[in-house]
């Protein structure tokens, strides 16, 4: 009996053991389980602050080009504010100098007028003692021819000459006092004209002082554009006269296709009718030649009747007289040892050429589509795109530039505040 009550007792301490060993690893299970949820939680926090820090990342990327231009757009507001103040105070003095001018022509204009109207009344009885001595001769020319004695002649005569001197000095008086209103006139004429002049001059100059209150910038890229299209106190507005055409290069080589036809139509007439043409690449020893054929351009084009030509004129001379500076490019066409046609441009990245300027001789057909094509063909192959630049609002420019089949257009805007 108390043999089985030690086995009993035993069985119990052993099962009780066993329970304890099961509850201990029980624990334990739960304890690895609770540190492998928290290692899981603290994962899951380390992923998500990681998102959060490249959303961060991203969003910082996304907005620094935003923030640079938005720091130069300040720094140049700042710097266009100071300049502008500058100008509004130099136009103020220029309009302050002209109304002083003003006033002086309006001032001696007042006073010819008064010195004519002085004039107008010492005239008068001028005119009437001229009035009175032509009564004297009618009537003394009456008593001439009525009196038969030759005395009374011989008075009458002295008489008559007595009235012709007075009449004489009359007359001078007369001429010189007209001769002074007529040089008035001229001179009150000559102050309304140079007042006239000056009011022209105050207009132009009020008008801009009222460009300087509302500044804009004109042909704004893309990007710029972009940046600011979100700021409700500007206005942007695409130009479309402003939008630079954009060309694949091998386009302009090769003429494929039916759409080009005519252009290698004009290229084979010319080649037909000017073989002896030779093509060169642009140098500085053929600025002088250019600036000639520049010259004859703009005389069949009357360059002197527009302020547009004018400035292109002035533009191309420039060009050419820094053409080793500006790292220009470009080829001529000679006709008989005569330039005749030239184009240049420059790189304006790794993919595009930009083209300046083209003039041809308006003598030869098919000058303009062939200097087009074998600059571009001998000097701009390498390039993706020609940029050709824009037609300015010209129908006749803009339909030229479409005839080539851009293969995309540049935008560009203006934007002015309200």
């Amino acid at each position: 009996m108390a043999e089985k009550k030690e086995f009993l007792k035993r069985t119990e301490v052993r099962t009780m053991e066993k329970d304890i060993e099961r509850l201990k690893e029980e624990e334990a299970r739960r304890e690895r389980e609770r540190i492998a949820a928290l290692k899981i939680e603290e994962k899951k926090k380390e992923i998500e602050k990681r998102l959060v820090e490249e959303k961060e990342m991203v969003e910082k990327t996304r907005e620094e080009p935003k923030r640079r231009l938005e720091i130069k757009l300040e720094k140049g507001e700042k710097d266009l504010k100071q300049t502008l103040k500058k100008e509004k105070l130099e136009i103020a003095k220029k309009i302050a100098n002209l109304l002083s001018q003003k006033d002086f022509f309006e001032k001696r204009k007042e006073d010819y007028q008064k010195e004519l109207e002085n004039l107008k009344r010492a005239l008068e009885p001028i005119l009437e003692k001229e009035k009175e001595v032509k009564e004297k001769k009618k009537e003394i020319e009456k008593r001439e021819r009525e009196t038969t004695s030759f005395t009374e002649k011989q008075m009458i005569e002295r008489e008559r000459w007595g009235v012709e001197r007075e009449r004489k000095e009359v007359e001078a008086k007369r001429w010189e006092i007209e001769d002074r209103m007529a040089e008035i006139g001229k001179k009150i004429e000559e102050m309304e004209l140079g007042a006239e002049k000056i009011s022209n001059e105050i207009k132009e100059w009020r008008k801009n002082e009222k460009k300087i209150e509302h500044p804009q910038i004109i042909r704004a890229d893309n990007k710029t554009a972009l940046a600011l299209s979100g700021n409700s106190s500007l206005i942007i507005q695409p130009q479309r006269e402003h939008f630079d055409y954009l060309y694949n290069t091998q386009d302009l080589i090769n003429l494929s296709g039916r759409n080009y036809h005519s252009k290698r139509n004009h290229i084979t007439r010319f080649e037909s009718m000017y073989g002896s043409y030779q093509y060169s690449p642009l140098t500085f020893s053929h600025v002088n030649d250019c600036l000639e054929l520049s010259d004859r351009w703009c005389t069949v084009h009357h360059c002197d009747l527009s302020l547009d030509l004018c400035e292109e004129w002035m533009a191309i001379r420039d060009a050419f007289f820094n053409y080793d500076k500006l790292k220009l490019s470009g080829g001529v066409i000679l006709i008989d040892n005569r330039v005749e046609a030239f184009s240049f441009g420059e790189q304006l990245n790794k993919d595009t050429v930009v083209v300046h300027m083209e003039k041809a001789s308006t003598e030869f057909h098919g000058l303009y589509a062939m200097i087009n094509k074998m600059t571009t063909e001998r000097e701009w192959k390498n390039s993706m795109f020609v940029n050709r630049e824009q037609d300015l609002g010209e129908q006749g420019l803009r339909q030229a530039k479409e005839s080539y089949l851009p293969a995309g257009m540049v935008e560009k805007f203006r934007i002015k505040s309200l």
